[in-house]
């Protein structure tokens, strides 16, 4: 199969499903007397094939999916890494006995970056993959306390890393980190040190989401200059399984979005308008769908 075809078949299937969810949310969370209408993309030609992994633990979950430059499509599973390129499937996964293999099993995150270089979060350190070599190459020892849970990658090429122990932004060229934490003796600080992601928008700025706020952060002085705090629900203390992911997004609008795995479900991030590019256009609340809860603009 074509990497085109494969491209389009993803993002038609992307925008199908979130459709779903969001029409799907906004009609169990509408009040009586207050319908939302949202409009509905035909998918007209879609076909959906099953690839099946087969037997075993990397066929129970798939939890991030990237395509490189080649047109392969990359799966991060509990039982290593995968490749597909339209017809055959590769298994990477980590050797005890080669240190240039994946440093890990479970497989947290992916990122093509801005250099169509693949990088991999695992349980054990973060990766990033040479096609030429088809090996790993290593990142975190020494510096690297916790797992990562998300990667993203900002306009200037630096690498952000979302942990349970802050904030870290790697230069890939040159090595150098920078570590960022919550400090009670700093109030611009990070408002958690449980952070979960981050999003750079259009318009330069730059979102950290945590346990307990939507954090706009200012990577040159490492200060939040502003916090959406999150409803009970958006994060989980003293509860046992894994701890919940908070997504965010940009539309073409300029709107922040923010989807919950468990608890608040979606969620929309109310900016002051002389900041954002959406101009006068205004929402009252951040709404979040389903269950139907609000958080007050700040």
């Amino acid at each position: 199969m074509p990497a085109s075809t494969v491209e389009s078949l993803l993002r038609g299937a992307a925008w199908l499903a979130v459709c779903l969810l969001i029409g799907s949310c906004w009609a169990k969370s509408a009040p009586p007397g207050n319908a939302y209408r949202l409009p509905v993309a035909e998918g007209l030609g879609w076909r959906f094939t099953h690839l099946s992994f087969g037997e075993g633990p990397s066929n129970d979950r798939i939890g991030c999916i990237v395509q490189d430059d080649l047109g392969l499509l990359w799966f991060g599973t509990q039982d290593g890494l995968k490749s597909y390129d339209g017809y055959h499937l590769r298994e990477f996964r980590h050797d005890a006995e080669n240190p240039k293999s994946l440093s890990g099993s479970y497989v947290n995150a992916l990122l093509k970056d801005r250099a169509g270089m693949l990088w991999i979060a695992s349980d054990s350190f973060l990766d990033r993959y040479n096609p030429a070599t088809e090996t790993f190459a290593r990142y975190g020892a020494g510096w690297l306390n916790s797992q990562v849970g998300h990667i993203g990658q900002d306009s200037a090429g630096t690498i952000w890393l979302s942990t349970s122990q802050g904030l870290y932004g790697l230069d890939p060229a040159s090595g150098r980190t920078v570590h960022y934490m919550q400090s009670a003796l700093d109030p611009s600080s990070l408002s958690s040190n449980l952070v979960r992601s981050t999003l750079e928008g259009r318009d330069g700025s730059f979102w950290v989401a945590n346990s307990k706020s939507i954090d706009l952060f200012d990577r040159r002085t490492g200060k939040v200059v502003r916090r959406f705090p999150l409803r009970a629900g958006g994060s989980r203390t003293g509860v046992r399984g894994p701890e919940p992911m908070i997504r965010l997004f940009e539309d073409h609008a300029g709107v922040v979005w923010v989807a919950f795995s468990s608890g608040v479900g979606l969620a929309v991030v109310d900016r002051p308008a002389g900041s954002s590019p959406i101009g006068a256009r205004r929402y009252p609340a951040v709404r979040t769908m389903p269950p139907a809860r609000w958080m007050p603009a700040l």
